[in-house]
C-alpha cells in the first residue's frame, strides 16, 4: 500500500491518485508548487537571493520580508541557507535558521508565506501560502475571578471554524460574551493564570485554537504577526496625523530596510484600499473628546494600522460601534473586499442592518439568556448566573431559491418553530418579510429560553437523559443539529491526521531594542509636542510655582528671627516629585490599548518604559531648572546649583516612576488623576517638615524612611547648611541684621556695638576685661552648653545659627570657634530634625549628600521595576516559563 498523502494547505488526508483536495479544493502535493517564472532552473544558479526588492532572483513581495532576506548557496548535500538577520526569519522544515543552515533533498525552505521544496535532483519548486489560513476554536471556556467568591464562567464550551476568504460576524446582545469569544479565539486574554472554581484551581482559559493543523498556543508568538487585531478602542494617538501614525507603525512592525519611498508607497496603498480621502491624510486624527476625523474615518485608520503589515487573519471588535448606518455599511463593505482577497476576517457586531447582513458569509450567535429567561427570573424573584455560548453558527442571510424553498440562514433557524406553530407555511409571504429583516434574528432568539437553543444546536451530542429534558422544553431532533455538523464539525481540518507537509508557523522577531526605543521615543515626543495646550500647562507650572515661592519667601535672609529657608527647600523637593508623578500618571493607562496591541506583536517593555522615561526626564529637567533657577537666584540659596538640580531631577524621576506604577495599576485615566493626591499627601506629611523625624513615633518614622521626599529634603539641607556654614555664612549682628563681610578688620567695632546693645560682656572678646561675676556666669553657661552638646537636646549657641533654627542673637562667637560650633549644630539638626546621626561625622569636610542621593536613585529604580513587572504580569497569549520576556 502506498504511503498516505495529505493536503499541503489544510492537512486533510488525500484519496489515492487525487489531484485536488476534497476538503479545501486546493491542488494536491507538488501540484501546488510552480517553477521559476522566467523558466530558469534554480539548479543552474550558484547562488540564489531571496528578498522583497526586484534585484533578487526570487522576489517575495510581502511588507514583512527584508530587502535581502536570505541567500541559498549550492553545496554537495543541497543548499546552504543564510538568513540575513531578518525580522520574519528563514526556516528549514519549520525550524528557524539563526544565521546558517543546510537544506537537503526533500526539505522545505520557508520564507514568509513562501515555501521552497528541494527535490531529489536539488531543483527547487516554490509555493505561496498567502490566504490559506484556517482558524478554528474548539470548546472555548473562559473564567474570571470574582472578589470574595469562586470564579465564574463567562464563556462556555463554544466552537467556531473559519475558512479563508470568509467574512464571519459574531452577533449577540451586549454583555453576552461576543468580545470574550473573539479574544479567546486568538488567545488575546491573560491565560497564564489559574482561578479557583468549585474548590479546585482551574485554568482561566480552556479549549484550543488551531491555525491550519497547528495549535495556536505553543505557536502564539509565531502567528500573532499574521493576525491583525483591531480592538473597539482606538489604536492611534489622537494628536498625530494619519500619515505620522502609519509611519511609526511601519517602523515598529516592519523591517527597517524599507526606503522612505517604499514606506510612503505602502501607506498610500493601504489608505487607498480603505477609501480614505487624500485630504485627511495629513489631518490630525483626534478622538471622541478631541475634534479631528469623523468616527467612520477614524475607525478605518485603525484598520489601516493593522493592514499595514498585510495580515492573513483580521479580527475586529465591534468596528461599526458608534457609527452612523452609512459609515457602518462602508466599514463592512471594506471588510468584505478584504476577505475577498483571500484573508480570513472575523468581527463582532451588535445590531447589523439588513444590507450589512447580506455581506456576511457566516454568522455566530452568542447568548447567555433571552427575554423568556429574564421574565421568568422576575416572576420567581431569583437569578441564575449563565455563561455565554454559541447557539448558532452558519449562514447569516439567505433568500428563496428558484424552487421557492426557504434558505438555511439565521432568521429561519430562530423563527422556524414559531412560524410553524402559528400555521405559516414555507410559501407564505410572511417568510419573505422575516428573511429581509435583520432584526428578526435577535427577535427570534428571545422567543425561547436559552436552554432551548443550546439543546437544539447540539442535540445530536446530548446524552439520553439530556435529550429527554430537551424534548420536555420543546426541542425536536432535526435541523439545528445538521447546522452544527455541516458548518463546524465537517469543516474542521485539524481533526485529520497532521500533514507532514503542512505549513509551519513563521516566527517573526520584533525589531531590535534600540530601534524600538528610538521609534517609541520619537513618537512620544512628537505626540507631546503636538498636544500644544497640555504642553503649555506643563511648562507653565514651573515659573508660576517659582514666582509664588519668591513672592512669599523673598526676605528669608534679611530677617534673622523669621529665617525659614528650610520651607522653600522642602517645597522644591516636593514640587519636583509632584511634577514627575503628575506627568506620568496618565501615560500608560491612556494608551493601554495601543501598548497591549503592540505588546502582542513582541514590543519590548524595556524599550517602551525607557522611551517614556527619556522624554519625561527632559520635561522634568526643564521644569526643575526653571523653578530652581528662580528660587536660587531671588531667595538667595547658597547650595551648589547643579547639585541641587541633580537632587530635584532625581526626585522628579522618582515621581515619574511612582506615576508609571500607578498608571499601570489603575483601570482608567480618571482613576489615575484621583489617586495622584493620595500619593503626594504622604510626601508632605512624612517628609520631615510638618513634624521632625526625631519627634515621630516608631511607625510613622518607618513610613518616613520609605518616603522619597524625606531623602530629597535631607539632601537639600545638607547642601544648603554645609555651604552656608562653611563657606558663605553671613555674620549675624545683635540687632538681627546680617553683616555680609567676615568681620575682618571690623571685629572689635562689632563687638563694642553688641556690648552697648545687650549691656553685657561678650564671651571671648579680645581686649575686654571680664570680672569675677562674669567669669562665674560664663562657667555656668559653658557647663550648660557642654551638657546640651553631649545629648544633642539643645542647639549650640552662637551667632551663626542654621537658617531654619535662628531664634535670637544672644552673643557672637569668635571666628576661631566657628568650626566647632558648626559641627555641633550639624549634629543637633540631624538628631532632632532628620532623626538620624550626622552623616558627615566620618568626614567633617564632606559637602556632597551621597547617602540621600543613593536612596533617591533606589526609589526611582524601584518604582520603574515595579511598573515593569505589573505590565509583564498582564501579558496575554501563552503560558510562559519563569524567564522574563523584556
Amino acid at each position: 500500500m502506498s504511503e498516505p498523502r495529505f493536503c499541503v494547505v489544510c492537512g486533510a488526508r488525500l484519496s489515492e491518485g487525487a489531484r485536488f483536495c476534497n476538503r479545501c479544493g486546493k491542488p494536491a502535493d507538488e501540484l501546488s508548487y510552480s517553477v521559476f517564472e522566467d523558466e530558469t532552473s534554480y539548479e543552474e544558479m550558484g547562488e540564489i537571493t531571496i528578498g522583497r526588492t526586484e534585484d533578487n532572483q526570487i522576489v517575495v513581495n510581502r511588507p514583512y520580508i527584508s530587502a535581502r532576506h536570505a541567500t541559498l548557496k549550492r553545496v554537495d548535500e543541497g543548499y546552504q541557507v543564510i538568513d540575513h538577520k531578518t525580522l520574519s526569519g528563514t526556516y528549514v522544515n519549520g525550524e528557524p535558521i539563526w544565521g546558517r543552515g543546510l537544506a537537503k533533498a526533500g526539505d522545505t525552505i520557508g520564507v514568509g508565506s513562501f515555501d521552497f521544496k528541494v527535490k531529489s535532483d536539488l531543483s527547487l519548486l516554490q509555493r505561496d501560502l498567502e490566504g490559506k489560513l484556517f482558524l478554528e476554536g474548539w470548546n472555548l471556556t473562559y473564567r474570571v475571578r470574582k472578589p470574595g467568591r469562586d470564579a465564574v464562567k463567562i464563556l462556555d464550551d463554544s466552537s467556531i471554524v473559519v475558512h479563508p476568504s470568509e467574512l464571519v460576524a459574531i452577533l449577540g446582545p451586549s454583555g453576552h460574551g461576543k468580545t470574550t469569544l473573539l479574544n479567546a479565539l486568538i488567545r488575546n486574554l491573560q491565560i497564564n493564570k489559574r482561578v479557583r472554581c468549585e474548590g479546585q484551581w482551574l485554568p482561566a482559559l480552556e479549549g484550543e485554537t488551531w491555525i491550519n493543523t497547528e495549535p495556536l498556543g505553543p505557536n502564539y508568538h509565531a502567528y500573532m504577526r499574521v493576525i491583525g487585531f483591531v480592538p473597539q478602542d482606538d489604536l492611534v494617538h489622537p494628536d498625530l496625523t494619519v500619515r505620522e501614525s502609519l509611519r511609526y507603525t511601519h517602523r515598529l512592525r516592519l523591517p527597517a530596510d524599507h526606503s522612505e519611498e517604499e514606506v510612503e508607497q505602502r501607506i498610500e496603498q493601504v489608505l487607498d484600499a480603505l477609501k480614505l480621502d487624500r485630504k485627511i491624510w495629513d489631518q490630525r486624527i483626534g478622538s471622541p473628546e478631541k475634534r479631528g476625523l469623523s468616527g467612520g474615518e477614524r475607525k478605518r485608520v485603525n484598520i489601516a494600522i493593522e493592514l499595514l503589515t498585510d495580515p492573513d487573519i483580521l479580527v475586529l471588535d465591534e468596528p461599526t460601534s458608534g457609527l452612523a448606518s452609512t459609515d457602518a455599511l462602508n466599514v463592512v463593505q471594506i471588510l468584505h473586499e478584504i476577505a475577498g482577497r483571500g484573508k480570513t476576517v472575523i468581527f463582532t457586531v451588535h445590531q447589523p442592518s439588513t444590507r450589512i447582513m447580506k455581506l456576511i458569509d457566516r454568522l455566530a450567535i452568542v447568548a447567555k439568556s433571552t427575554a423568556v429567561d429574564i421574565k421568568k427570573e422576575r416572576e420567581t424573584g431569583g437569578s441564575e448566573h449563565r455563561a455565554g455560548g454559541v447557539v448558532y453558527y452558519g449562514p447569516a442571510w439567505g433568500e428563496r431559491g428558484e424552487d421557492q424553498s426557504l434558505p438555511e440562514c439565521a432568521a429561519r433557524y430562530f423563527l422556524e418553530d414559531r412560524m410553524r406553530a402559528e400555521g405559516f407555511h414555507e410559501s407564505d409571504s410572511k417568510w419573505d418579510e422575516v428573511l429581509q429583516d435583520a432584526d428578526s434574528v435577535l427577535e427570534g432568539l428571545d422567543t425561547q429560553p436559552i436552554a432551548f437553543w443550546r439543546a437544539k444546536y447540539g442535540y445530536e451530542f446530548l446524552s439520553d437523559e439530556e435529550k429527554q429534558e430537551a424534548e420536555g422544553i420543546g426541542v425536536e431532533e432535526g435541523w439545528g443539529t445538521s447546522i452544527f455538523r455541516r458548518y463546524v464539525l465537517d469543516r474542521s481540518i485539524h481533526s485529520e491526521e497532521k500533514a507532514k507537509t503542512a505549513p509551519m508557523a513563521r516566527l517573526r522577531r520584533p525589531p531590535g531594542l534600540f530601534h524600538q526605543w528610538w521609534t517609541l521615543t520619537s513618537r512620544f515626543a512628537k505626540n507631546k509636542w503636538k498636544s500644544a495646550f497640555s504642553l503649555f500647562i506643563l511648562l507653565a507650572q514651573a515659573p508660576v510655582i517659582g514666582i509664588t515661592l519668591i513672592w512669599v519667601y523673598h526676605d528669608t535672609f534679611s530677617d534673622a528671627v523669621n529665617n525659614m529657608v528650610h520651607i522653600p527647600l522642602f517645597l522644591l523637593v516636593t514640587v519636583a516629585i509632584w511634577f514627575g508623578c503628575s506627568n506620568a500618571a496618565r501615560e500608560i493607562v491612556a494608551e493601554r490599548v495601543i501598548f497591549h496591541r503592540e505588546r502582542m506583536l513582541g514590543q519590548s517593555i524595556a524599550a517602551y518604559v525607557m522611551s517614556k522615561s527619556v522624554v519625561l526626564l527632559g520635561l522634568s529637567l526643564f521644569q526643575c531648572f526653571i523653578m530652581l533657577g528662580l528660587v536660587h537666584t531671588f531667595i538667595g540659596l547658597h547650595g551648589d546649583f547643579l547639585m541641587m538640580l541633580m537632587i530635584m531631577v532625581l526626585s522628579a524621576m522618582g515621581g515619574v516612576g511612582m506615576g508609571f506604577l500607578l498608571s499601570a495599576l489603575v483601570p482608567t485615566p480618571e482613576a489615575a488623576n484621583a489617586f495622584v493626591p493620595l500619593l503626594l499627601i504622604p510626601q508632605l506629611v512624612f517628609g520631615g517638615l510638618m513634624q521632625p523625624l526625631g519627634k515621630m513615633d516608631p511607625l510613622p518614622t518607618l513610613v518616613a524612611y520609605a518616603t522619597p521626599t524625606r531623602w530629597g529634603y535631607e539632601a537639600m539641607m545638607v547642601l544648603e547648611e554645609t555651604v552656608r556654614n562653611d563657606q558663605k555664612c553671613p555674620r549675624q549682628n545683635c540687632d538681627g541684621t546680617f553683616a555680609l563681610d567676615n568681620l575682618c578688620g571690623g571685629v572689635q567695632k562689632k563687638l563694642e556695638e553688641c556690648v552697648d546693645q545687650v549691656g553685657g560682656i561678650l564671651d571671648g572678646a579680645d581686649g575686654m576685661l571680664i570680672d569675677e561675676d562674669q567669669e562665674e556666669e560664663k562657667g555656668k553657661e559653658e557647663g550648660k552648653e557642654e551638657e546640651e552638646g553631649k545629648d544633642n537636646t539643645g542647639p549650640p549657641r552662637g551667632h551663626c545659627m542654621p537658617t531654619q533654627f535662628t531664634r535670637e542673637c544672644e552673643f557672637v562667637v569668635q571666628p576661631t570657634m566657628d568650626k566647632e560650633y558648626r559641627q555641633g549644630m550639624a549634629s543637633w539638626v540631624y538628631m532632632n530634625i532628620l532623626g538620624g546621626s550626622d552623616r558627615r561625622s566620618t568626614d567633617p569636610e564632606a559637602t556632597f549628600p551621597d547617602a540621600p542621593l543613593g536612596v533617591l536613585l533606589f526609589f526611582m529604580l524601584l518604582f520603574h521595576f515595579g511598573m515593569f513587572f505589573v505590565l509583564r504580569a498582564r501579558d496575554v497569549g501563552v503560558e510562559r516559563s519563569g524567564l522574563l520576556r523584556l
